[in-house]
């Protein structure tokens, strides 16, 4: 008398495949296809708009931003598809916590100083990652 038969080993080997299709599923649409733009917004006005560029070494793109009637600077810096702001002036930003946030890559991450309202994002340029997605914006 067999316990486990041929068609009970199939069924098996399916049900594994159909549960775990769900965990390949994020993998195979995460990938990076698409051209990615790094965003600077001030305000909840854009400020400046870059093409990110995959690149080995580290290179650093400067913008200017106003506050309060003054312009100011800010570095990018740009590495292996991903962007961190570099440390802005202490008197518009009196703690560092945006330069602590570290690398951003994807268009759900967002780097954010504060009082100025400087937020940094990144922006696919494909159809998945379009603003269609976003369900709700605060400021």
């Amino acid at each position: 008398m067999k316990i486990i038969t041929k068609g009970d080993k199939i069924l098996i080997f399916l049900i594994l495949i159909i549960n775990t299709l769900p965990l390949l599923i994020p993998v195979i649409a995460q990938s990076d296809n698409g051209q990615k733009e790094i965003v600077v917004n001030v305000d909840g006005k854009e400020v400046s708009r870059f093409p990110m560029e995959t690149s080995e070494t580290s290179y650093f793109i400067d913008f200017e931003f106003s506050h309060e009637s003054q312009t100011y600077e800010g570095k990018l810096e740009v590495l292996d598809s991903k962007v961190r702001l570099h440390r802005l002036p202490k008197e518009i930003t009196p703690q560092a916590i945006h330069s602590d946030m570290g690398w951003i890559s994807r268009p759900n991450q967002m780097i954010v100083a504060l009082p100025v309202k400087l937020v940094i994002t990144v922006e696919g340029m494909d159809e998945k990652d379009s603003d269609e997605d976003i369900d709700i914006i605060s400021y």
